[in-house]
């Protein structure tokens, strides 16, 4: 045995350790509430190395063309594991079964001389034999419908996706009615892609508004839920505003949830168009900036106000952004909007693009931004118009909000959050026309 065999040896002792102390550590856990009558137990610390070791001297003798002894110590490893678990009729999960076939083939890796990735495999086997209680817990909480979007999330993104073409022939007809239309323009790939895209996003928002809303508090639901919809938190916070007595969390929620929509459109700017980050950033920076600052002041001057009532709110509540007709709608929509630009860019010039960023703000972002983010790495509109129309779309969006808590708010949040939108629009305006 050299040098090399000799270290690849003990690391395969050491990954077998690793996945035995996990295993041994659980079942201590699973005997403290009964220590006097102690679980029936798979293997532990002394276990699971020895599975190891058999894996690495299969391999082994495998390359000195003893070919038998890998087969057989196999075999006789899961003739093991199945009259173990046969006879712990108690215990139902395969878990730890599964684990020592899993060590025997990570022994063989060592031998292999494939040490990094026999222990990248039982970092992940260790995480996954550990994480027993949160993924108990997170079935707990979980629901039918989370459930059921997670897998279409999957069919949309790993199965629609792939299959969609990237070219599709315009109709005569259609050319005859807009001539000159781009073919680039009908991509059903790069069109379900932005489908995707926000989906994803909106999704990870839901999730940690699921995961951490109830325990980090309102501000916090508020944060995560701005990259679900903005939107959809003025609506919400707005109706709860008139049962509640002190007003202050609901309107610094949904002055920070209107907040997360400018770096969402800025990551949406930079994932297909890097050239339009630094000339959003200015304008953005100082819509985020001058909204901080008036909610630290109206924190400041309300703080007297608050008062128990203040915490006695309603759950916080989104719908889960995953949903097929959705989809199809947002990318109809899509669709519509890149048309229209283009049209208004061509017949009308910039103006009519701006007019369309304004039009298209009242009831979505994404599509906009990322409609011309694309156009314009394509050279079909200048950076200029891009930034200008991604801008005015966000301001449109934000003075919509404005009018929504004007309709369905308290009059303390009308009062405060429409002279927040108000402030946050000027400001922002101001900047872009300087820069």
């Amino acid at each position: 045995m050299n040098t090399e065999q000799f270290f690849n040896l003990i690391f395969a002792l050491l990954i077998g350790a690793a996945v035995g102390l996990e295993r041994e550590h659980e079942n201590l856990a699973d005997n403290s509430s009964k220590p006097f009558e102690p679980k029936p137990r798979f293997g532990g610390a002394r276990t699971y190395p020895l599975i190891a070791l058999v894996g690495y001297m299969s391999i082994f003798f495998h390359q000195l063309n003893i070919y038998w002894v890998g087969p057989l110590s196999f075999s006789i490893v899961a003739i093991y594991s199945f009259i173990s678990h046969y006879k712990m009729k108690k215990s139902l999960g395969i878990t730890s079964e599964v684990a020592l076939v899993i060590t025997f083939i990570l022994g063989g890796l060592c031998a292999l001389n494939e040490v990094y990735t026999s222990a990248f495999i039982m970092v992940l086997t260790v995480a996954i034999l550990s994480s027993k209680k949160s993924v108990k817990k997170l079935i707990n909480n979980i629901t039918a419908e989370e459930l059921l979007s997670s897998v279409k999330f999957a069919l949309i993104s790993l199965v629609m996706l792939p299959l969609l073409p990237t070219k599709v022939t315009i109709p005569e007809n259609i050319k005859k009615i807009i001539p000159n239309l781009p073919q680039k323009l009908l991509n059903p790939y790069e069109i379900w892609l932005v489908v995707v895209l926000v989906t994803g996003i909106g999704f990870l928002g839901y999730s940690m508004v699921r995961l951490f809303g109830q325990k980090r508090g309102l501000l916090f639901s508020a944060i995560a839920g701005g990259l679900v919809s903005s939107t959809a938190v003025t609506m919400n916070f707005s109706r709860q505003s008139k049962k509640q007595t002190n007003s202050i969390y609901l309107t610094v929620g949904i002055l920070l949830a209107s907040c997360i929509m400018f770096p969402r459109v800025l990551l949406e700017a930079m994932l297909f168009n890097t050239h339009l980050v630094l000339p959003l950033l200015l304008p953005f920076t100082t819509v985020l900036v001058v909204a901080l600052i008036y909610i630290y002041f109206i924190r400041k001057k309300y703080s007297n106000k608050e008062n128990s009532t203040s915490h006695n709110m309603q759950d916080f509540s989104l719908s889960n952004p995953v949903n097929l007709k959705d989809g199809f709608l947002f990318a109809g929509l899509y669709l519509l909007i890149r048309l229209l630009a283009w049209l208004a860019q061509t017949y009308l010039g910039d103006w009519g693009l701006y007019a369309v960023g304004v039009f298209s703000g009242l009831s979505d972002v994404d599509a906009i931004t990322i409609s011309v983010a694309k156009e314009s790495l394509a050279g079909a509109i200048s950076n200029k118009a891009a930034v200008t129309t991604i801008f005015l779309a966000t301001i449109s969006n934000t003075l919509t909000k404005g009018i929504i808590a004007l309709v369905l708010g308290s009059h303390e949040l009308r009062k405060l959050v429409f002279t927040g939108f108000i402030v946050m629009a000027t400001a922002g305006l101001i900047m872009l026309f300087l820069s």
